[in-house]
């Protein structure tokens, strides 16, 4: 595209959307069953949920790998800063 910075991570709004779009549906996914296996272990043990986490996070991989053209949907770094690790348990994440 032109005029694009060598160091863009999207060619365009229209693929920046489509890969954060990709991220809400596939974190909505995840959170329920990570919650679910944090505080409801027994449960969560008998229905192998441990082992659905890391079989969905590698259906996504592989997703993106035959979709994407290899590229990842992840940043890592993104999504590290913004987790608020200092908070307390009285004060919760405050979101």
């Amino acid at each position: 595209m032109p005029g694009r910075s060598p160091s863009a991570l999207f060619c365009g709004s229209p693929c920046r959307t489509r890969f954060n779009n990709r991220r809400k549906a596939r974190g909505a996914e995840l959170y329920d069953l990570v919650m679910a296996w944090r505080f409801e272990r027994g449960k969560t043990d008998a229905m192998q949920i441990r082992g659905l986490i890391g079989r969905l996070a590698s259906a996504y991989r592989d997703s993106d790998k035959r979709l994407r053209d290899g590229r990842q949907s992840w940043i890592l770094s993104n999504g590290i800063d913004r987790i608020p690790l200092g908070y307390s348990k009285a004060d919760g994440d405050k979101r």
